[in-house]
């Protein structure tokens, strides 16, 4: 009995993306088929470690230029801070100013965290795009809360929301930026020199601390997203069928339960949340008043300027006046 066989002449008619065109030994063209990869995996392998995830996708080059520029900027910013006294007399031999040094491990850091980021989310976007099923997230309901919990937007993206989790990511890459961006500034503060570099410093610095409690506040909500969607049925489905499953589930609660039953819990829960940050909020104007964070703005204003900055009690000054 002949075996049968089939036949493909354009590499576009696969049902599988990307698939390569071989021969079947007969001199017959058929697909090879890719196997399926998790878009998951290869985004928090390249998280964890620049480049995995294009190793994870078989892109050796890409994960290899990746990987370079990554160590070379980490043994960069590790040399620099080991060897911050030796390397400040050096460059003042060469006229480079403390602050003009800083300035540019700043820019080195922030440079390094724009690649770990994209090298991450590329090797994402290829995993998708490879795979000829559209990626819904994981099955694990806790593990995206743990990981929003140690960097914003990455529960999002092992819950298969690319959106979300890019929004959130941009708070995450702001957040690894300005933290230790404010404690190293704030640590060398006084040894660094009157110029136009540490001026723009000071302008790093105010921006930073405006962010902070933004990030803090996406944060918070990235964990009770991931959280939320995780311990959802539907949580690969679109906006849309997730807004006519509410609708079904409701509807069809009201003509099992009525009206009372069915709307009832739904407000009663509403109404303790209200009841809970009213009581919140009662407790710290009473334990905080406004005149406990007027004081609190003096005090950090009085703290600056004896640092001898100028923009950012300049600004508390405006404030508070």
């Amino acid at each position: 009995m002949q075996e049968k066989t089939y036949t493909i002449n354009d590499p576009r008619q696969s049902h599988t993306p990307g698939a390569r065109v071989i021969s079947n030994g007969n001199g017959d063209a058929v697909p090879r088929i890719r196997k399926w990869k998790n878009p998951a995996v290869a985004f928090s392998l390249s998280l964890i470690v620049p480049g995995a995830g294009q190793f994870y996708n078989r892109q050796w080059k890409a994960g290899i230029l990746f990987l370079l520029p990554i160590i070379i900027l980490c043994s960069f910013i590790g040399i620099t801070v080991i060897y911050w006294e030796y390397l400040k007399t050096l460059y003042e031999s060469f006229s480079v100013s403390r602050s003009g040094l800083l300035l540019t491990f700043i820019t080195f850091y922030f440079s390094g965290l724009v690649i770990w980021y994209i090298n991450a989310w590329l090797a994402y976007f290829k995993t998708v795009k490879n795979n000829s099923t559209p990626f819904t997230g994981i099955r694990t309901r806790w593990f995206p809360v743990v990981c929003s919990l140690l960097i914003p937007g990455w529960g999002q993206c092992l819950n298969g929301q690319t959106k979300k989790g890019l929004f959130f990511q941009v708070f995450a890459l702001a957040g690894m930026a300005a933290f230790p961006v404010i404690l190293i500034i704030f640590r060398v503060w006084q040894s660094l020199e009157p110029s136009q570099a540490r001026l723009a410093l000071e302008w790093i610095l105010t921006i930073c601390i405006i962010l902070v409690p933004f990030i803090l506040s996406m944060w918070l909500f990235s964990i009770y997203d991931a959280a939320m969607v995780g311990m959802s049925n539907q949580k690969g489905d679109p906006l849309r069928k997730k807004i006519g499953y509410s609708i079904s589930r409701l509807r069809h609660r009201i003509l099992t339960y009525g009206w009372k039953n069915a709307i009832m819990p739904s407000i009663k829960r509403f109404a303790m949340f209200i009841l809970l940050l009213t009581f919140c909020l009662t407790i710290s104007y009473y334990y905080f008043p406004e005149s406990f964070y007027l004081s609190s703005l003096q005090h950090f204003e009085t703290y600056l300027a004896q640092k001898e900055m100028t923009l950012i009690p300049l600004l508390i000054n405006q404030i508070l006046y």
